[in-house]
């Protein structure tokens, strides 16, 4: 009876390494969606030494392969215009794709970022890229 208890609290110490393990994982991944998608945005400004990152945060987005993990990083960058002067901020969305498998990969499948000089642009990224990865539904 006493070696059963023992056995049971031995697997339910796995249990808890396992998970805190995965738990780890995905946090990592995270971490790593948020950094390389920033470094990916502030790319697409003119002045990318001066891109300001506010309100960001991820959102899961379904995958169509099996094993890997599909991440949208979502927020608004603000950087300086040809004129040396901040512009108030876009919105912006990275989807990044982690392989879960074998093969452990990383990629961004699109970065974007909203054109405010057009509405019919911010209205086509809020339709095509911030409702369908970055609004909760």
């Amino acid at each position: 009876m006493n070696r059963h208890c023992k056995v049971s609290g031995i697997s339910g110490v796995w249990i808890i390494a396992l998970t805190g393990a995965l738990l780890a994982a995905c946090g990592s991944q995270d971490d790593a969606a948020r950094g390389s998608a920033e470094k990916v945005i502030a790319a697409k400004l003119k002045d990318p030494s001066s891109a300001r990152f506010s309100d960001v945060f991820l959102a899961e987005a379904k995958a169509p392969v099996p094993e890997t993990r599909h991440v949208a990083v979502c927020g608004t960058v603000d950087g300086k215009s040809s004129f040396g002067a901040y512009s108030g901020g876009s919105r912006f969305v990275v989807l990044k794709s982690f392989g879960l498998g074998q093969f452990k990969t990383e990629g961004t499948l699109f970065a974007e970022i909203e054109n405010l000089s057009s509405a019919s642009s911010a209205n086509a990224f809020a339709q095509v890229y911030w409702s369908k990865y970055c609004e909760m539904k």
